[in-house]
């Protein structure tokens, strides 16, 4: 898992060329809390918050004629998420 975690969804954003003005438009919600996020200043947000936050991207990306090439939608969730700690889910460690 990353050291910086939240750092991964900004680094996805700023692949896509989308403004964090645009993205924060678009799901409805003030700048700065895409900003907080992604500075880590906020707690890390919810499945529901996640799943916005791709998908309104994703959006964007295609709107604006982002060359996406093969990267599809699964691939900017596996991305993010594989990077990501969700609350309320801690991996498992198999004992051997």
């Amino acid at each position: 898992m990353s050291k910086n975690p939240t750092q991964k969804l900004k680094m996805v954003r700023k692949k896509f060329g989308i403004r964090h003005v645009d993205l924060a438009k678009k799901m409805d919600v003030f700048p700065l809390v895409i900003s907080d996020y992604e500075k880590g200043r906020r707690p890390f947000p919810g499945v529901a918050f996640l799943k916005k936050y791709i998908l309104m991207l994703y959006e964007l990306a295609q709107k604006n004629g982002n060359k996406l090439g093969s990267i599809g939608l699964d691939h900017i969730i596996t991305l993010i998420l594989t990077t990501i700690p969700i609350q309320g889910y801690e991996e498992k460690k198999s004992i051997r």
